[in-house]
């Protein structure tokens, strides 16, 4: 590609040729670790008309990826392109040898041997052509939620959000591809989805499966007697990738730009919930459910390039959205592979999902609108409150993004050591989700609108919040939450607290969640909307504090006052929340030490 006289195409060559290191190894562990089922909570729910249905083997993937490589380079030296070798020694030239402890290791180890240098590589060929310098806005982000070691975890590749509060990432950059930038930001938050898994036999035996094109059975919520199928068009797909994809005409193929999110539910008399299974039951690893979690966080933030990289081998996925098809490459050997190398390989795939990012139209995942509603008369939230403690099951169902969920999830009152299958319409009632509230220690929180049906055939709804547990760790602390509440519910007098309705166990996921009233709007998410220096006003000020007041009088410690945790409705009411750190002992200086951090977060400094 470059004339042997040129003095970058020894360092050019040298970049693109390489492949892992073949001493690279896993630690073999005393205790191996357990895989448990890659399906989470949320894949379950993504909407009918963007899930996977179809796999098409494709191993020429490898060889388009190439040239798409090969291409872009030689367009680049043939416009009078050139590279710069300084500041080129960022960039290893050989992949070192390692020993991978977990699948954390095995994403840095990709990062930093073959994800930086090509994303790096893509932004340059694709946006700043003439510019000398080495850097890029396009970051490879690695999952840091997971306790370690981990046998599975995620990364992507994203623009942050932090280019836009610095000035220095946009000098010397047209307003068009500025415009470009903050238009990848805004709209794709991850142009490709990494899964990435420890290094083990396991893994490696299961990357040699499905070789061969076949049908997908997406799973759901095994809940009979409620079903949702959304009838909106899914994203467009771009019009020229870097890969020809031979999409089969007679796969059912949704045409159009995504409109309006539109669905219709069909509910039995009786609904059928699923028994929960023995607790030790063992999982034995399935790459098909590998594969349906990618392509749900694939469908959650509307990215093309799905890739599955466990260190030795790697399979390249590509999402057809119109098909609802996952082209898959064959297997990769990051050690052995020859024409193209692995790097080059990469670098393809940088390029090529940047340009396709460049070919969609202007078009966002449809959002749902809520209604505005009355806040609820006394009378209302009392025989509300009263039937939702006489019913033990609620149905939940996500609408937001990509999520409508085909089926509910059924979350049973956990005070039930044995519990019925089979539900009537006035023994259960649904909630719908909105989008997350917040993320935390303990979980994720979502707005959720309640509706249930009286014996009367009177329609009853009220918008409470339901809060999610997922992992032991979290559980434990939701448990502890759970029961500083109930201490709370024996009390009288009490400012500021929320009313829990319940602690609910998904049998089928063994989520947890909790439903309580929605107590309005977190400091913090007020102060960034408004954009302010005042946090509080005085009024709001004496509230919160007189909160804390009746709180302690109650014999509780919060123990973790911010002001994420701090709430305020539309009616000026104010709330303090998230208890999971509390505890019943409470002296003076206690008090004294906990009233004087709630002033120094109402005073914008805690």
């Amino acid at each position: 590609m470059l004339p042997s006289d040129n003095p970058f195409s020894i360092l050019l060559k040298r970049t693109l040729e390489a492949n892992y290191n073949p001493e690279i190894s896993q630690v073999q562990r005393i205790d191996p670790l357990t895989p448990l089922a890659p399906i989470s909570f949320y894949d379950r729910h993504i909407a009918s008309h963007l899930i996977l249905e179809n796999i098409v083997y494709l191993p020429s993937i490898t060889q388009s990826l190439s040239k798409t490589c090969e291409t872009e380079l030689q367009s680049f030296f043939k416009d009078g392109g050139q590279f710069s070798s300084t500041g080129y020694n960022m960039f290893p030239l050989k992949c070192g040898n390692t020993s991978f402890y977990d699948a954390t290791d095995v994403s840095s180890y990709y990062h930093r041997y073959i994800g930086s240098v090509c994303t790096r590589y893509a932004y340059k060929l694709a946006l700043r052509p003439d510019d000398k310098a080495w850097g890029s806005p396009l970051y490879m982000d690695i999952f840091p939620g997971d306790p370690r070691p981990n046998l599975t975890t995620e990364a992507w590749l994203e623009v942050p959000d932090f280019i836009l509060t610095n000035p220095e990432l946009f000098k010397g950059l047209s307003k068009t591809i500025e415009g470009k930038l903050k238009g990848l930001l805004n709209k794709y938050p991850r142009l490709a989805t990494w899964d990435m898994f420890a290094m083990t036999e396991e893994a490696q035996k299961m990357f040699q499966t499905l070789r061969g094109n076949q049908l997908f059975k997406w799973e759901t919520c095994r809940t009979l007697g409620s079903q949702t199928l959304s009838h909106s068009n899914p994203p467009p797909d771009a019009r020229k990738g870097p890969v020809l994809l031979p999409v089969n005409k007679r796969l059912k193929y949704f045409r159009g730009p995504s409109s309006s999110l539109q669905f219709t539910t069909r509910v039995a008399k009786t609904v059928t919930i699923p028994k929960l299974p023995p607790k030790d039951k063992s999982y034995r690893p399935d790459f098909r459910h590998h594969i349906q979690h990618a392509w749900a966080r694939a469908a959650m933030y509307d990215s093309t390039f799905i890739i599955l990289h466990c260190g030795r081998y790697e399979r390249i996925g590509i999402r057809h959205r119109g098909s609802k098809t996952l082209f898959l490459s064959g297997v990769i050997d990051t050690i052995n592979i020859e024409n193209p190398s692995y790097r080059k390989l990469h670098k393809g795939k940088s390029i090529g999902l940047k340009r396709s990012a460049d070919h969609f139209d202007n078009e966002t995942l449809p959002k749902t609108k809520r209604p505005k509603n009355t806040p609820p008369t006394k009378s209302d939230t009392l025989r509300i409150a009263n039937e939702i403690a006489r019913r033990k099951l609620a149905l939940v169902r996500l609408e937001y993004g990509a999520f409508c969920s085909p089926v509910p999830s059924a979350f049973v009152d956990v005070v039930l050591l044995a519990f019925l299958t089979l539900y009537t319409t006035n023994e259960y009632f649904t909630l719908t989700l909105g989008e997350p509230l917040g993320h935390g220690a303990v979980g994720i929180v979502h707005p959720a609108r309640l509706e249930l049906t009286l014996e009367s055939g009177e329609i009853l709804t009220r918008d409470l919040a339901m809060k999610f547990a997922f992992t032991p760790e979290q559980q434990k602390m939701m448990g502890n939450e759970y029961f500083i509440y109930g201490h709370l519910s024996r009390k009288e007098g009490l400012e500021g607290i929320v009313t829990v309705h319940g602690l609910f166990l998904d049998p089928e996921t063994r989520t947890l969640g909790m439903l309580m009233d929605n107590g309005g709007l977190s400091l913090r998410r007020r102060e960034i909307d408004r954009a302010c220096d005042i946090l509080v006003t005085e009024r709001e000020r004496k509230a919160f504090i007189n909160a804390l007041k009746s709180l302690h009088k109650a014999g509780v410690r919060h123990n973790d006052l911010r002001s994420d945790n701090l709430l305020i409705n539309s009616r000026n009411e104010v709330f303090i929340i998230d208890f999971d750190r509390a505890d019943l002992e409470v002296d003076e200086g206690e008090v004294e030490t906990e009233l004087a951090c709630l002033e120094d977060v109402l005073d914008g400094s805690g």
